[in-house]
């Protein structure tokens, strides 16, 4: 029933949409994506253990919907809303017989408004937030938030901005002043044609009755306590990329965080500070039939002794479990639309790892292939390899002894215009340390997954 009066309330609008377009000039552009995805995963089970035989099934298949609406009243102001449907699973619930999905959610909604005659713009409401990067995705923050977003052109190759970001309000809390978690940051960009930096600076600002979870970040932090405290949070980074000479380009992301816990009530331990960094480097050749490249990272991690003390060494991340740390499609958050992906970490945060891809790469018009294989570590403390997922919320726990590869390979088909087909191969290799005591009875995972992505 829900679905049904989403689709008459859907149907409703367009119609009111259709006759105030006439009236007032509005323009309404819609776009969307379908995705359909099958596949056969191996020793890992879909939200739970890895590295293990537990699997409930092999084989999956799943779709998600997404459907944009652009309300465009001139070249200075429009709305954006965006609605999804899914994840499914087909035979689960919203995809089994005779049934419909009440899945349906707003995954974006937001004012987009610039001044005129001014480098001025404005996006205010639920929208896609990354921080700058240039190597591999953010680990940081790279997810929908609600936000105030502020960015001025100074001229064609100066930038600032900044924002202010709410990503958890406990409702239930509404009459202490603690219930809300914020972020506020002011960012730079300074691109030229040979090169191009970006520096950033954020604040956050968390309450102990914010209602977070407590795997909103690689750390616990207390989220439910009766006191009037806040919990605070720091980032500095860079992120860089140059071009010394035609077709290469060298790109660097330096980020420092430190997250203090003010909470009263810390559960799961004595947490008291997370004090963390990654630097990352990567370089990209266009060889003019596919691009070479390499990409090396390292993490801090946490040290034994520290911890005891209640003080931990990883850098502090904003999206809940996995981020947008994507240089690998299976181990890292890179695979293409649905999962299955992150099987090490989402973040990069506790690791290092370095290795080599060959990108879209062709013998065959309008078909591309990329190839990957990366070496990772882990930069945690051994002594702590008991730590899991259920504690720090992003990925797999490596350790120092902790080590292994992965090899990718994706191909695309584009098939017709707005159409395509794609097929990832996705395989880990891992040696872990204290494997039996930790769980683990498979040192490999593989996925494959046939995806069919149509937009328009």
């Amino acid at each position: 029933m829900k679905a049904k009066r989403l689709a008459a309330l859907l149907l409703a609008g367009c119609m009111a949409l259709g006759m105030a377009a006439q009236a007032s000039a509005l323009e309404v552009n819609v776009s969307g994506q379908m995705v359909y995805q099958f596949g056969i995963m191996d020793n890992y089970a879909r939200g739970g253990g890895k590295f293990t035989d537990a699997e409930a099934d092999h084989f999956f298949a799943r779709q998600r919907v997404r459907l944009q609406i652009e309300f465009v009243a001139s070249e200075n102001l429009k709305g954006v809303l965006q609605i999804q449907n899914g994840t499914l699973y087909w035979g689960g619930d919203g995809a089994q017989l005779d049934t419909t999905s009440s899945d349906f959610k707003v995954r974006q909604a937001y004012i987009d408004w610039s001044v005129p005659d001014t480098g001025l713009n404005m996006k205010m409401g639920l929208q896609l937030l990354a921080m700058p990067h240039a190597v591999a995705g953010s680990p940081v923050l790279d997810s929908t938030v609600a936000a105030v977003v502020l960015r001025n052109s100074i001229n064609e190759n100066v930038s600032v901005g900044a924002f202010w970001a709410r990503p958890y309000s406990n409702d239930k809390a509404a009459k202490l002043q603690n219930n809300n978690m914020d972020l506020f940051s002011i960012l730079a960009d300074f691109d030229y044609d040979s090169f191009r930096i970006q520096p950033w600076i954020m604040y956050g600002r968390v309450g102990s009755q914010s209602n977070v979870s407590s795997k909103w970040n690689n750390n616990v932090i207390g989220s439910n306590g009766s006191d009037d405290r806040y919990s605070s949070l720091y980032y500095g980074a860079v992120a860089a990329s140059f071009t010394p000479i035609e077709n290469l380009s060298i790109n660097f992301d330096g980020i420092y965080g430190y997250l203090k816990n003010e909470a009263s009530n810390i559960p799961n331990g004595d947490f008291e500070k997370s004090n963390g960094w990654m630097l990352a480097l990567g370089a990209d050749y266009d060889l003019g039939f596919g691009t070479l490249g390499a990409i090396a990272w390292y993490a801090s991690g946490d040290d034994d002794g520290d911890v005891a003390d209640g003080e931990y060494g990883k850098l502090p991340t904003i999206s809940r479990g996995n981020s947008g740390f994507k240089p690998t499609r299976f181990g890292t958050a890179g695979s293409y639309a649905m999962g299955d992906d992150a099987m090490l970490t989402g973040t990069g945060a506790g690791t290092w790892g370095a290795g080599l891809h060959f990108k879209n790469f062709s013998f065959i018009e309008d078909l591309s292939h990329t190839v990957r294989a990366y070496y990772f570590n882990g930069t945690n403390d051994k002594n702590l390899y008991a730590f899991t997922r259920e504690h720090f919320g992003d990925g797999m726990y490596l350790t120092t002894k902790d080590k292994g590869f992965e090899l990718n390979l994706d191909s695309q088909y584009q098939v017709a215009k707005g159409f395509k087909i794609i097929w990832e191969i996705g395989y880990i290799n891992m040696d872990w340390y204290k494997e039996k005591e930790r769980g683990f009875n498979k040192d490999d995972i593989f996925n494959t997954q046939l995806t069919f992505d149509y937009r328009f």
